[in-house]
């Protein structure tokens, strides 16, 4: 694969890790490998991502079956990065050239009447190779059960994730925690229920400069879908957060959250519609100040006929804290239409958001859409007897616009045109190799 790829290998290194480079995968018989080597910034015009300078990420997979009728799947995934600063993940809050290693060992399957899935990983990572101690090594690790128990499914998720282990490969990874996690589901004829419980702890190597951070939730869900009628959700969730052994001068956290949910779905033949609401309260126990309260409201709906499909949706959120007021409208619509069935085709989205606040601090209008229009070749093709080649030509616009009514400087319009070519033209040897390109 060349060009922008999507990676998804062990959840602790490679995580839906979207960039832009080569990909190389091989299977034999129950063994399957991946190589690859990515740029380490996002993806940004014609930028390459081809290169073996720095800035670049290198990692390496192997997947395969263990045991009679391959109950067990074993996974083992290395990355090695390197990101000079200034581009790529996190730039908002880190321009600092960092490298770092990580290797994850993930195990699935069934074991003596459960289903399990956990991961042990290892990492070394410098976030700022210009000075400090340099690669700092820590380990994390995951593990979730799950079980018929005849009243439902019980299941388990145990983590624990060292304060310095990090991923050059995972930019959205949140180290710095464990916690424990059970819930039990049930069903029963048109009914179920959903039970659930957590506890979590940040701050896991006991930083003195940091408090610990401690999170507890309970929660239950009700659902109810009888036939021929709109199905029922009803959610309610308790969270306690507090902290302890906080360094002096440093605020303690102390707070409630309760969350209730409701929500109902309809769908018959070609078209669906649902309504979800939701509510939350804060209740901070340091400062009635900060209370806060959220209401949210979604109603969305779809026609799919297959080759066409519609899903408007209309939303609109509420958050209030100290006496004031954050509102937002937003109305969007997502389209793919087959103007001419198996050749050409028209998809798009666009969406017109309002957001303002009660004291006037915020006004904005937010109009975003994208278009795209392609024709696939393979019917012509097949004529002149290339029809094992794929080709596919497109025409692609994105618009962007803010306005500002409080301050019209800030009034921002952006539009692009993309025209890309795709080639595909796969080839099979004889002992059963594929490549295609």
């Amino acid at each position: 694969d060349l060009g922008d790829l999507s990676l998804s290998e062990t959840p602790l290194t490679v995580a839906g890790f979207a960039r832009r480079g080569a990909q190389l995968r091989l299977r034999y018989h129950r063994v399957e490998a991946h190589l690859f080597t990515v740029n380490a910034a996002t993806v940004e015009g014609f930028d390459p991502g081809l290169s073996f300078g720095g800035d670049q990420v290198y990692g390496a997979a192997v997947k395969t079956g263990l045991l009679a009728g391959e109950n067990l799947t074993l996974h083992l995934s290395a990355v090695t990065g390197e990101l000079k600063g200034g581009g790529g993940f996190n730039t908002g809050s880190r321009d600092a050239p960092a490298r770092g290693d990580a290797v994850g060992l993930k195990v699935t399957g069934d074991l003596l009447g459960f289903t399990l899935d956990g991961e042990v990983a290892a990492s070394a990572f410098d976030a700022d190779t210009t000075g400090g101690p340099g690669k700092v090594s820590d380990r994390a690790y995951e593990l979730s059960l799950s079980r018929d128990v005849g009243i439902g499914a019980l299941s388990t998720h145990l983590l624990r994730y060292g304060s310095d282990f990090r991923s050059i490969a995972n930019p959205n990874f949140t180290g710095d925690r464990q916690a424990v996690e059970a819930s039990l589901t049930s069903t029963l004829g048109v009914a179920s229920l959903a039970l659930n419980g957590s506890y979590a702890e940040d701050n896991v190597d006991g930083d003195p400069s940091r408090p610990v951070v401690t999170s507890t939730r309970a929660g239950t869900t009700l659902g109810l879908a009888p036939a021929g009628w709109p199905a029922l959700n009803l959610g309610y969730n308790l969270g306690l957060q507090d902290s302890r052994d906080e360094p002096a001068g440093a605020a303690g956290v102390k707070n409630l959250q309760h969350d209730l949910s409701l929500g109902l779905t309809y769908a018959k033949g070609i078209w669906n519609a649902s309504l979800t609401t939701t509510v939350g309260l804060l209740d901070d126990r340091l400062a009635a100040d900060r209370d806060t309260e959220t209401r949210n409201v979604v109603l969305a709906g779809g026609v799919n006929t297959g080759p066409l499909s519609l899903a408007p949706s209309l939303s609109y959120s509420e958050n209030e804290s100290g006496g004031k007021t954050n509102r937002s409208r937003l109305a969007s619509l997502t389209l793919a239409v087959p103007v001419w069935p198996d050749v050409i085709d028209l998809s798009g989205q666009g969406s017109y958001q309002r957001a303002d606040a009660s004291d006037r601090s915020v006004d904005t209008r937010t109009t975003n859409g994208s278009v795209r229009l392609s024709w696939n070749l393979q019917p012509l093709l097949k004529r002149v007897c290339l029809g094992w080649a794929t080709v596919q030509l497109a025409l692609a616009a994105d618009y962007n616009r803010v306005e500002d009514r409080v301050d019209p400087a800030n009034d921002q319009e952006q539009y692009t045109t993309l025209v890309t070519l795709n080639l595909g033209a796969p080839y099979r040897f004889g002992w059963g190799w594929e490549v295609g390109w």
